[in-house]
């Protein structure tokens, strides 16, 4: 159930007139506002119907709650490792902002503005390192959390995962994929595999465009975008995190995960990192289904994600 009630504020501060859309793509509109100091804030619309039609097609419709971002950032992310953006402000329904600058109704969020590059137009392997460590501490701190805040998580339920798959199945191009999609005992396999591995809270969309490097080198990582997240296994973060890396490398992000994350007693990462990478391309590859098209700098052929993932499990 949504909150409808007045805005909140995290942090009061004054806002100019000025702004500007935000230069990254995103699945919500945002601006870039300055403040009376002249530092730049960014306001996201969680507004629902001003989510992108790329994103209505990418994603199936139960996931979406617009206050689930809100609420990471109030509940969940305050006493988080250090990285992800301070919350500044906040709308929770049809109220407007009590902290200064334009009225501002309904959903949305106001978020320092980390200045850096997308991890996507960084090619230095360690900073990509840098991201699956800090998933991993981000992972293992959940864990020491007496009590998991309520934050209208995506809940990847064997039902959900095993409903992946189907969708996966009704789209898929004939011939292509029928290794992986041939009968319903490889859905079963799939979802037991999901299911071995620990599960907890998760990013829910770790991919390279929604870690910032930021230019102060002290500075951790900079994880954004919480609009997906939820609980569920795991490595689904770091299957988003390595796609299109070769093998070997994948092998190095899994080391400094696992390492970081304190997994050191687990069975099977890496068959459990392999399942996780078979749902993600069956995921896309269900939303391409749908009619939906990743940026063209961004694209990835997710059969072929999805085959070699199956090959490596042996399919």
């Amino acid at each position: 159930m949504m909150d409808t009630g007045a805005s909140t504020v995290a942090m009061a501060v004054e806002l100019t007139e000025e702004s500007r859309p935000y230069r990254a793509a995103t699945t919500h509109p945002i601006e870039e506002l300055r403040d009376a100091a002249g530092r730049s804030v960014l306001h996201k619309d969680l507004n629902p119907e001003r989510l992108t039609a790329a994103a209505r097609l990418a994603r199936p419709n139960w996931i979406n709650d617009p206050m689930r971002e809100i609420l990471v950032y109030q509940r969940l992310l305050v006493g988080a490792p250090a990285g992800p953006p301070k919350l500044i402000a906040a709308g929770t329904g049809r109220g407007t902002e009590h902290g200064g600058g334009p009225a501002a109704e309904g959903w949305w969020i106001r978020l320092e503005h980390v200045d850096g590059m997308p991890l996507t137009e960084v090619g230095d392997l360690d900073r990509w390192l840098d991201a699956a460590r800090w998933i991993g501490r981000f992972h293992a701190w959940t864990d020491t959390l007496d009590h998991v805040p309520d934050v209208h998580p995506v809940r990847w339920t064997r039902g959900a995962l095993a409903g992946v798959y189907c969708d996966a199945v009704a789209v898929a191009p004939n011939g292509s994929m029928a290794p992986i999609l041939s009968h319903g005992a490889r859905a079963d396999e799939l979802v037991d595999l999901l299911c071995s591995e620990p599960s907890g809270v998760i990013h829910g969309e770790l991919t390279a465009s929604n870690v910032v490097i930021p230019t102060n080198p002290d500075r951790p990582v900079c994880v954004v975008d919480w609009e997906l997240c939820g609980t569920g296994p795991r490595l689904l973060d770091l299957a988003s995190l390595v796609v299109g890396w070769p093998d070997d490398t994948v092998e190095q992000f899994l080391d400094v995960y696992v390492t970081a994350a304190g997994r050191h007693g687990d069975d099977d990462p890496r068959r459990q990192l392999d399942a996780a990478r078979l749902h993600l391309a069956l995921r896309w590859l269900a939303a391409e289904g749908r009619g939906w098209r990743s940026p063209i700098e961004h694209r990835t052929d997710w059969a072929a994600e999805a085959r070699g993932s199956a090959d490596r499990l042996g399919w």
